[in-house]
């Protein structure tokens, strides 16, 4: 039986948690809860002075 796993928050942690997840394990079940009406957490909701949020292109999940 696939798992099924709650991510609290959209924010950069909770979307690469999902992404990494499901990487591991695609018949899982993932479902993000987010308060707000989009996606990005902190890096929406606050400006940062030379700052810019980008894809870090993540090393797949060695699998055993």
């Amino acid at each position: 039986m696939a798992e099924t796993i709650l991510i609290i928050g959209a924010g950069a942690s909770g979307l690469v948690t999902a992404k990494i997840l499901l990487e591991a394990d695609p018949s899982r079940t993932v479902i993000i809860v987010e308060k707000d009406a989009c996606i990005g957490g902190t890096f929406v909701n606050k400006r940062y002075v030379s700052f810019r949020f980008v894809s870090l292109g993540l090393m797949p999940v060695a699998r055993s």
